[in-house]
């Protein structure tokens, strides 16, 4: 536990009890990545209601933030504009996304982030036309709340603004809380008893007004989901903006292997991926995503996220073949399987919803060929469609190239994939109807 800036651990009164510790066990990695232990050592639901807890992927103004294509201030370059989140949702309606971000659509966000109300839009966004343009297309809107790790405001007006939030028809938050935590005047550890309080009291607060939250910078997962879901997903993983920031130095291929049997095992992650232009470099950063296209596909099945990101642009999907298979990509399953894997070298998982199955096949800085046996299927005659790596991939020199194909198969089909360094599979298989 991290201490309290007193150097105490923590304030406590009476009774307390204390986290479990836990230590999973399995005889293959998958039983480790299967596991609801931790989730299942939380309360039960505490809400009556959670009819309106809705899982589902999302859109929005933020790859091209990241990439410093558009601004999170206003001006000439500002990216959550009227006209360009509209861009978004028609992007949701193709997509059957369920949600669109808007990064910066409200006052004062980005430059140094303070004076921030959280209530007012930007001049240049209209929030009443976003609200009605989304609704007509069937898609919600989520509020971009980055307190910058200046916490004590939000945590004073939180009641207000999840209230007004209800009234609009705005049912889900993304909150952040970037480079610092300063609550009750006090610089603190993000961890700390009473950070880990108050990223409660928002959970709770949200959940009374019917809201769900994506929650970046905070603490990392511990199952709280189980007794609070509209705890959909949190950051606390070096994701999508590692490769963003850091290129090369940041998160090598052979993380996302990893993943699964370490920080997924305590709940879900906003990881952001679907970044399918990896190359793309609008303002000369000199970085990019450290994956094949195909392997940003297949993540879809190895990270689970019930808010699920489509992190990419408008025009970087509508450019790139892969973008047929996020269409319509489910955020919640029915059945999940982790297959053959080997951590730190490469992973395979797959996820039924109803009767199609997802898989996503990685690997690490090696290139790879497994044999995949589809006895997870169920009987009858499947149409797998297949996205992997083309001939001529390469992940450092040509990352693009996704060869698409699609081959009828059976239970007892074995598939042969071949992953090139840095790459990967993805397979959608669709039940045949005789």
């Amino acid at each position: 536990m991290i201490s309290l800036p007193d150097g105490a651990k923590a304030h406590l009164r009476g009774e307390f009890s204390t986290p479990w510790r836990t230590l999973v066990i399995g005889g293959r990695p998958g039983d480790l990545a299967e596991s609801h232990l931790i989730e299942n050592l939380n309360e039960p639901c505490a809400l009556a209601d959670t009819s309106w807890i809705s899982p589902g992927t999302y859109v929005g103004v933020w790859w091209e933030l990241q990439r410093r294509h558009t601004t999170w201030t206003e001006g000439p370059r500002h990216g959550a504009t009227t006209e360009r989140v509209k861009r978004y949702i028609d992007l949701a309606r193709e997509a059957g996304a369920s949600s669109v971000l808007a990064e910066g659509w409200n006052t004062n966000a980005g430059g140094d982030w303070t004076g921030q109300d959280f209530l007012t839009p930007r001049a240049d966004f209209d929030l009443a036309e976003v609200l009605r343009y989304a609704q007509a297309n069937g898609v919600g809107f989520t509020a971009h709340n980055e307190t910058r790790g200046f916490v004590d405001y939000y945590e004073q007006h939180l009641e207000t603004i999840f209230a007004r939030y209800a009234e609009l028809g705005i049912h889900s938050v993304k909150t952040g809380y970037a480079t610092k935590f300063v609550l009750g005047g006090v610089n603190r550890s993000h961890f700390d008893q009473e950070a880990v309080r108050h990223y409660q009291r928002v959970v709770e607060t949200a959940a009374r007004h019917q809201i769900m939250i994506i929650a970046h910078e905070a603490i990392k997962p511990t199952g709280l989901a189980r007794t609070y879901p509209n705890m959909m997903t949190g950051e606390g993983v070096a994701g999508m903006e590692q490769h963003n920031y850091m290129g090369r130095l940041g998160n090598p291929p052979e993380q996302a292997t990893i993943l699964p049997f370490t920080r997924f095992m305590g709940g879900p992650a906003d990881y952001t991926p679907g970044v399918l232009n990896v190359t793309w470099d609008p303002a000369g950063l000199g970085t990019r995503v450290q994956t094949t296209s195909a392997a940003q596909l297949a993540l879809y099945s190895v990270f689970f996220s019930p808010l699920q990101m489509l992190a990419d642009t408008p025009e970087n999907y509508h450019s790139h073949p892969g973008f047929a298979y996020l269409k319509d990509m489910p955020a919640s399953w029915d059945e999940t399987r982790f297959l053959d894997c080997v951590i730190g070298d490469y992973t395979v998982a797959a996820r039924r919803k109803g009767h199609t199955w997802y898989l996503g096949a990685i690997t690490d800085e090696y290139d790879r060929t497994l044999r995949l046996p589809l006895r997870f299927l169920g009987r009858g005659r499947y149409t797998a469609e297949i996205y992997s790596d083309a001939a001529d991939t390469s992940w450092h020199d040509n990352p693009l190239p996704i060869d698409v194909r699609t081959e009828t198969v059976r239970a007892s089909t074995v598939l042969k994939l071949k992953l090139v360094a840095g790459g990967g599979t993805a397979i959608r298989f669709r039940r045949v109807r005789s």
